[in-house]
């Protein structure tokens, strides 16, 4: 095996088996806290650990000869494409925000940005996310798995599944919904040739999940502010 076939093996174990024990600890961290001290210092600690990953994600990307910033090909039809992915993710996706705000989930703490600071450090986050991820995963890791497999379309379920594994923190109508964004961004990245367009729709996905999250918390607040008015007066 030569090094960049062992480069690609290692990245691959990392981020299949690594990642997603990773993802089950934060889901146990979340249950026993399930208010984050600092918002603000969590989000900064978030994009801290996706700059990292990312730059592992380059290394190895160097290292295999994987060409990562492809030359954009896109047309208005990839625009209009990504735009309706990222409305049916959305559309799809609002159904279990609102089931996971009125659960009282002890994570929408964590997904809430209320003030101005944490909603520009969720802004760098999504970007960070948007950008980094889309590089591990529909970049680096798919055309490792290519090599790997041969197909395409094997390539993108594995790294897809992934994917998902590594946000196992999630309940499984989230990582349901990951799993789709997942699949819609890779075949976004293999119809364009590049990943700006994936990178784009992940980062504005995350972007109206976190406000979104933020807004029906406010609400839920405020309904419960004036069922105790009621009630007390």
């Amino acid at each position: 095996m030569d090094k960049v076939q062992l480069l690609g093996w290692i990245f691959l174990v990392f981020h299949a088996v690594l990642i997603p024990r990773g993802a089950l600890r934060t889901r146990r961290h979340l249950a026993q806290h399930p208010v984050p001290p600092d918002l603000g210092a969590h989000l900064l600690r978030v994009i801290l650990s996706q700059v990292l990953l990312v730059t592992l994600s380059l290394v190895v990307a160097w290292g295999t000869w994987i060409r990562v910033f492809m030359p954009p090909r896109l047309t208005w039809v990839d625009a209009a494409l990504g735009a309706g992915a990222l409305a049916l993710l959305v559309a799809i996706a609002q159904v279990f925000w609102r089931d996971t705000v009125d659960r009282g989930e002890p994570r929408v703490a964590y997904l809430s940005p209320r003030t101005p600071r944490e909603r520009v450090l969720w802004v760098l986050v999504s970007l960070a996310a948007g950008i980094g991820e889309e590089i591990t995963y529909r970049g680096v890791l798919f055309i490792v798995l290519l090599r790997i497999t041969g197909n395409p379309w094997a390539a993108l379920a594995v790294s897809a599944a992934i994917f998902t594994l590594a946000h196992l923190q999630q309940r499984p109508a989230g990582l349901a919904v990951i799993a789709l964004g997942a699949v819609l961004c890779q075949l976004l990245a293999m119809r364009t040739g590049s990943l700006y367009l994936s990178m784009a729709l992940h980062t504005l996905y995350d972007v109206i999940a976190g406000f979104t999250y933020a807004r029906l918390v406010a609400r839920r607040e405020a309904r419960r502010a004036e069922t105790a008015a009621a009630a007390t007066g």
